[in-house]
C-alpha cells in the first residue's frame, strides 16, 4: 500500500512539473493547454507504405550525381562535438536511453542548413557534445545532406545563334539561372526530456552551378517549375509543393506524452521531387532509430 501511495505522489508531481515548468514548442503543447486531443505515438507504430511515396532514384531525361566534400557544406569545426554517423550506426542507437547529441548521418561535412536549424529549434550544443532544447531538457538532432549535380537536362536550343523561343518558351526555364544542382536535406529530432516528442523535416532547393561550373556552397538557388518536400513521422505526415520557385519544405511532428517512458521507435520518412520541364527526379529516406 506504500508503494502505491509513494508512486501516486510521483505521478502528482510529474503532474505539477507538466503544468508549470515545461514549455512545449511544437504544436502539442498548444493543444495540450487547449485541451484538444492529437496524434500520440503508440507502442507499435503503422509501417509506412512507401509504395505511395515518389519512386526513390527515379530520374527522367536527366542523370543524377552526387556531390561531396567539402565545398558543398560547411567545414567540421562548425559543428564542434557533432558526431558523424553512418545510416546503420544510428539505427543501433538506444535514443530513448542514450538521446542527446547532434548526429550528422551519412555525409563527410557539416550540411549548411544546420545553423539556421539550430536557432530556429532553440538548440543548444553542450561542451560534453549533449543538445538540449528551450527547456534545457536533452535533444538528440539527425540532419543529412545530399547535393547532386544535374546532368542534361537542358532546355534551350539555338540555331545561327538564335534561341528557338517557339520550341522551347524562355518563360518556363529555370530562372535566373539553368538548373544544374539541387540538394535534399531530411532531418528527425527526438525530445527526450520529461515531455517527449518527434519532429520530423525535410527541406529541398535547386541552384545554378557556381563560378567554376560546379556545385558547391557558392551555387545560387534558381527557380524552376515544381518543388515538392515531404515529411512523416508516421501516417499521414505533410506535404508542401509550389511552383517555379527555389526552395520547399515539409514539417512532421508527433507526441509521446508526459512521464511514461513507454513509447514506440519511430521512423521518420523524407521525400523531395524536382521537375523542370520534361525532366525530373525523386528522392525518398528514412531516417530511423
Amino acid at each position: 500500500m506504500k508503494r502505491i501511495a509513494s508512486l501516486f505522489l510521483v505521478v502528482l508531481a510529474a503532474c505539477n512539473h507538466r503544468g508549470t515548468q515545461h514549455e512545449n514548442p511544437g504544436y502539442a503543447g498548444k493543444l495540450d493547454s487547449l485541451g484538444i486531443p492529437h496524434r500520440t505515438l503508440q507502442e507499435k507504430m503503422k509501417t509506412t507504405d512507401l509504395g505511395e511515396w515518389p519512386k526513390d532514384g527515379a530520374a527522367n531525361g536527366i542523370t543524377a550525381s552526387r556531390v561531396t566534400g567539402g565545398a558543398v557544406g560547411l567545414p567540421r569545426e562548425a559543428a564542434r562535438g557533432a558526431r558523424f554517423v553512418s545510416v546503420d550506426d544510428v539505427r543501433k542507437l538506444d535514443v530513448a536511453r542514450q538521446g542527446t547529441g547532434l548526429f550528422i548521418v551519412g555525409t563527410d561535412y557539416v550540411p549548411r542548413e544546420l545553423p539556421e536549424l539550430l536557432q530556429a529549434k532553440g538548440l543548444t550544443a553542450r561542451p560534453d557534445g549533449s543538445l538540449v532544447d528551450r527547456n534545457g531538457e536533452p535533444v538528440a538532432l539527425f540532419i543529412n545532406n545530399e547535393t547532386y549535380r544535374v546532368q542534361g537536362g537542358e532546355r534551350q536550343a539555338s540555331l545561327g545563334g538564335k534561341l528557338l523561343d517557339f520550341l522551347v518558351p524562355s518563360a518556363y526555364a529555370a530562372s535566373p539561372f539553368a538548373w544544374r544542382c539541387f540538394s535534399f536535406s531530411p532531418w528527425a529530432l527526438y525530445h527526450g526530456g520529461f515531455h517527449r516528442w518527434y519532429e520530423a523535416g525535410t527541406s529541398i532547393a535547386a541552384y545554378g552551378a557556381d563560378g567554376g561550373g560546379g556545385c558547391s556552397g557558392g551555387s545560387p538557388l534558381t527557380n524552376i517549375d515544381f518543388l515538392q518536400a515531404r515529411a512523416e513521422v508516421g501516417s499521414p505526415g505533410a506535404q508542401n509543393f509550389c511552383f517555379h520557385c527555389p526552395t520547399q519544405s515539409a514539417y512532421d511532428t508527433w507526441d509521446v506524452g508526459y512521464f511514461w517512458p513507454a513509447h514506440g521507435t519511430p521512423t521518420t520518412t523524407h521525400s523531395g521531387v524536382w521537375a523542370d520541364g520534361s525532366f525530373s527526379f525523386s528522392r525518398t529516406a528514412n531516417l530511423s532509430w
